[in-house]
């Protein structure tokens, strides 16, 4: 059945919707949701039940006031589901059962009722002989002991005669837990017992939270699942959507968001509707004015008619030509329609008071003109009081947005400069480490010069030997010093001396077991000859550069481990084989 919602801001077109579970967000008393809910209730010429949970809940149209109703919760097996007994001490506490699970499984063991859940936790109490169950069994029976009285203590309905309109179930002075359990029988009984029937869940945040369970929240999700086919419809009334029952979210194809002043919030909404609807212009909307999901997906910005409001003056309200107070105002001079109480006045009172209401008629008629008048005045002044009271909140939440946007900025630039600070002090780390590999190079470099300084060395006594032998022979021209042949003279006697036999190094980790290359080992310096006893002791393994020199406890990038391995490969005594490294077959020919 297509109900009239209202009409589109900016066009005026009727908008219909045909909802079976509806979801419905916006602050209290700021966005028009129990109006809404009033109006589509009534256009539906359908049954709902609704809650009055909180004192200041006045502006449901009752057709009839319902006593608050309760039944013996739902059983597995002939006995009380523990899971419910679970759910309800969930809600006593405010968050999650954690490891409480095992004690409550016991103590609904072979119990068909709360009160005989009760007994059993107080006789668990008794019989545990471990201090840590006793503790937990006592916790339980505290938890029992603040529920059962307020079960015991009033008379509940057993039945739900409902008529077309708003039936309402006075909850306020129950506690959460109590209301939780008598919403969640109620829920229960109209999808096992109804049809054609309407269930307004209030406060859905508290009721059906997003990060803990109630007694509330499993027989919700169920007649979100399984309702519609049975027409037992859910309507969800919360303030927020992101803190509710996710399940119970995705199951309302209709779905009716009011202003909100929370920028996470309005982010939240706006980013799962249309695109071109940003957070402020949400933040933004009047008294009565939703962002609309339809079943069909589709989205608009919609004026919703309140009942009792012609439909002219709602097309005036969309298209911008009747301010929303106004009707407010028209809404006030409406009076609810209540249910006709069972005692009748009798004849002879009626016709007294009526004799009376004449005789004043006159009186009454101008006190009713001038108290009209200065309420009128009142009401016009008080109008346009929160038209300027809306304006200078809508100012001052684009000046918190635009606040929070440059604190944003600023913290950008400040996570940019200690990114850049980090860069840098990761540089000057990297430089650190070549600092060191440089000195280490320079230092095999100095070794290499001092060996090549002991090669050359040779050579020039081999030169001087020569003049010696061919010396007597030539005349040393007049350009050289006596100085000089005196020098030259002196190193060749020293030549003529006896020289001591040169023995070959000994190396002190013993042969390879491979002969050519304990050979070369003798003539290499001390990178070369770890590199090449390493490589010795894995022929023929193949190995990465990587590889061996973490073999030998250098790293690969370092000076004196390259340039031991380069010397070693310009000698052919190792080979490469793709990107491995392994010993030569043999002596380099």
């Amino acid at each position: 059945m297509k109900i009239l919602l209202g009409f589109e801001a900016g066009t005026g077109e009727a908008v219909y919707i045909d909802p079976d579970h509806l979801l419905e967000t916006g602050l209290t008393q700021q966005s028009g949701k129990t109006t809404a809910l009033n109006a589509l209730i009534s256009r539906s010429k359908r049954r709902a039940i609704a809650f009055r949970t909180k004192r200041g809940e006045i502006d449901w149209v009752v057709a009839k006031h319902l006593q608050p109703f309760y039944t013996q919760p739902k059983q597995r097996g002939g006995f009380i589901d523990w899971e419910y007994v679970e759910s309800i001490l969930e809600a006593h506490l405010g968050e999650r059962v954690k490891f409480e699970r095992r004690w409550i499984m016991q103590v609904c063991e072979s119990a068909g009722s709360l009160k005989e859940v009760y007994a059993n936790s107080l006789r668990l109490e008794k019989e545990s002989k471990h201090f840590f169950d006793k503790g937990q069994f006592y916790l339980l029976s505290n938890y029992f002991e603040k529920i059962l009285p307020q079960l015991e203590s009033r008379e509940w309905a057993t039945t739900l005669p409902l008529v077309e309109g708003v039936n309402l179930m006075d909850l306020e002075d129950m506690t959460f837990e109590m209301q939780c359990l008598v919403i969640e029988r109620v829920m229960d009984h109209a999808l096992t017992n109804m049809k054609n029937v309407i269930i307004v869940l209030p406060e859905a945040r508290k009721f059906i939270p997003l990060s803990a369970k109630t007694p509330v929240t499993k027989t919700a999700v169920k007649i979100a699942s399984e309702g519609a086919v049975l027409e037992v419809d859910l309507w969800v009334d919360s303030q927020t959507y992101s803190s509710i029952n996710s399940e119970v979210r995705k199951q309302c194809g209709t779905q009716l968001h009011g202003v909100q002043m929370d920028n996470n919030e309005a982010k939240t909404i706006t980013d799962l509707l249309d695109k071109k609807w940003k957070p402020r212009k949400l933040k933004s909307l009047k008294l009565g004015h939703f962002f609309v999901k339809t079943k069909d997906k589709r989205y608009k910005h919609v004026y919703v008619l309140p009942a009792g409001i012609e439909e002219d003056v709602g097309i005036a309200v969309a298209t911008g030509k009747l301010r929303v107070e106004e009707v407010k105002s028209m809404l006030m001079d409406i009076v609810p329609l209540e249910v006709v109480p069972d005692n009748v006045v009798k004849e002879d009172e009626l016709l007294e008071a009526e004799g009376i209401v004449e005789r004043n008629k006159g009186a009454v008629v101008k006190i009713l003109a001038k108290l009209r008048t200065e309420l009128g005045e009142a009401n016009r002044k008080l109008l346009e009081q929160e038209e300027e009271l809306h304006l200078a909140k809508v100012k001052l939440h684009e000046t918190v947005e635009k606040l929070e946007a440059k604190a944003q900025g600023l913290q950008d630039e400040v996570d940019e400069l200690s990114l850049k600070a980090e860069q840098i002090v990761a540089q000057n780390k990297e430089l650190e480490i070549d600092k060191a590999q440089s000195m280490e190079t320079v230092e095999q470099l100095m070794e290499t010069m001092e060996r090549q300084e002991r090669e050359l060395s040779q050579f020039t006594a081999f030169k001087i030997l020569l003049a010696g032998i061919i010396g007597p022979q030539l005349e040393f021209p007049q350009a050289v010093s006596d100085e000089e042949l005196e020098k030259i003279r002196k190193d060749i006697a020293d030549l003529k001396k006896p020289v001591a036999t040169r023995h070959r190094r000994i190396s002190t980790e013993g042969d390879t077991g491979i002969a050519w290359v304990d050979i070369w080992l003798l003539k290499l310096g001390g990178a070369e000859e770890k590199i090449l006893r390493f490589m010795a002791s894995k022929y023929p393994m193949k190995m990465t550069k990587s590889e061996v020199a973490i073999g030998i406890g250098l790293t690969a990038k370092g000076g004196y481990f390259s340039a031991g391995f380069n010397k070693l490969r310009k000698n052919k005594l190792i080979i490469p084989e793709g990107n491995d490294w392994k010993l030569a077959e043999g002596p380099p020919g």
